[in-house]
């Protein structure tokens, strides 16, 4: 399984937003700033810094990708000698921000659990806060609405994911898994092969593995492994420390519309899959992705951003690139020359390099023997016109580990 280590570039905790494409979102929190910063998985050793958020007398603050990361929001209450409840949006492509104002009841919005909640962003200025941590009962839920209007405001509607009946059993599960929240698409997984899924033409309706297939190949068990372990889980959070049960090694992780399914074995291995839903059918169609072991250095304590294509893993000091796709030979070549460079002493000179272009003339730089063959290797090169590093960015290229 290629997978590709590196240094972090910063010391903060890394808090992940998504991915789009080749490049890798995320933010450090410090208490003057939020930095969003991005690099590209193909060459992971150069971050570039984004946007940044001043977070002065902030007591909350939310992040979120917009799904063509277009743009980055930021949800925050400020509390000094007035309550500021508002949204920064930065815009990407425009390197420009724009702030919107709640012009609804501040009161209204206090009612949040700020301590629990999570955002993610749709299109046409649509945000959702939900609580997912609560594995009985109904969903809260508050959609937000950006106006594009000269007054730049925003409103917030409280609409949960209400209950099916009555039944007490039936109201709880094992995981509250957000398949679509910016669509009011929820799961709860309420057994090894059963879950409730809600959407908003159908309500709660019950979704079940086939009978003719079994997990056995991917999870090691028939279905979903949610019964292996009892123990106590430890969470440090940015607003406090939480202990709770731990049933299993199970998690899932949603990106866009997309659910991954994530279990660490008794050996330390990971194994995804995807975690598709049949609405049509009412069945529950799981894909495995990859089985692999990773370094300690990064798998002790991290942050997953886990597509179809690419898992990344955020670390304390290191993360990893964990390609699912097959590399191609461009990809292959890539990863091995950066890998080479560092190794002979030329780290700060690959932190540079955001391109396959820019790679090569660092390689050449560094290996080539100054001949006449060398010669003529540069003016092919500026016959062909790749001179401009900036000409390769759209190439679609990975790097392999051994």
């Amino acid at each position: 399984m290629p997978i590709l280590y590196f240094e972090n570039q910063s010391t903060r905790r890394l808090i992940p937003l998504g991915i789009h494409e080749n490049t890798t979102y995320f933010y450090t929190d410090s208490n003057q700033f939020y930095e969003f910063l991005a690099f590209d998985i193909r060459f992971p050793h150069k971050w570039r810094l984004v946007g940044r958020f001043e977070r002065q007398d902030i007591s909350y603050g939310f992040s979120s990708l917009s799904p063509g990361a277009r743009y980055i929001y930021v949800l925050f209450l400020r509390m000094t000698d007035e309550v500021t409840f508002g949204i920064q949006r930065i815009d990407l492509v425009e390197r420009k921000e724009d702030e919107f104002r709640y012009t609804g009841d501040i009161s209204e919005a206090l009612r949040i659990n700020f301590e629990r909640v999570t955002m993610r962003s749709g299109p046409n200025g649509k945000l959702v806060l939900f609580d997912r941590s609560l594995v009985q009962g109904e969903i809260p839920l508050w959609t937000i609405q950006l106006s594009e209007e000269a007054s730049k405001t925003f409103t917030v509607s409280y609409n949960p994911i209400g209950v099916k009946g009555k039944n007490t059993a039936r109201n709880g599960c094992l995981f509250t898994v957000a398949v679509d929240p910016v669509n009011r698409c929820f799961a709860k997984l309420m057994s090894p092969r059963k879950m409730l899924v809600y959407t908003e033409s159908r309500m709660w309706q019950e979704y079940e593995i086939p009978p003719e297939e079994s997990l056995y190949d991917i999870f090691g068990s028939d279905g979903f492994p949610i019964e292996e372990n009892r123990a106590v889980h430890e969470t440090f959070g940015r607003h406090g420390h939480r202990a709770g049960a731990m049933q299993t090694r199970l998690t899932f992780h949603d990106l866009n519309g997309t659910v991954v399914a994530r279990m660490l074995h008794m050996d330390r291995k990971n194994t995804t899959a995807v975690v598709e839903l049949d609405h049509r059918h009412r069945e529950i169609r799981v894909r495995k992705l990859a089985t692999f072991l990773l370094n300690d250095s990064v798998s002790r304590m991290f942050y997953l951003i886990a597509s179809p294509d690419v898992h990344v893993f955020l670390g304390v000091r290191h993360s990893a690139v964990v390609y699912i796709k097959i590399p191609s030979l461009e990809e292959i070549v890539g990863w091995r020359m950066q890998k080479k460079l560092q190794r002979d002493g030329y780290s700060d000179e690959v932190s540079q390099i955001s391109n396959f272009t820019d790679l090569m003339i660092l390689s050449f730089d560094k290996y080539a023997v100054k001949t006449e063959e060398t010669k003529m290797v540069t003016e092919n090169m500026e016959q062909l016109e790749i001179q401009d590093s900036r000409e390769l960015d759209s190439m679609e290229m990975d790097f392999e580990l051994d």
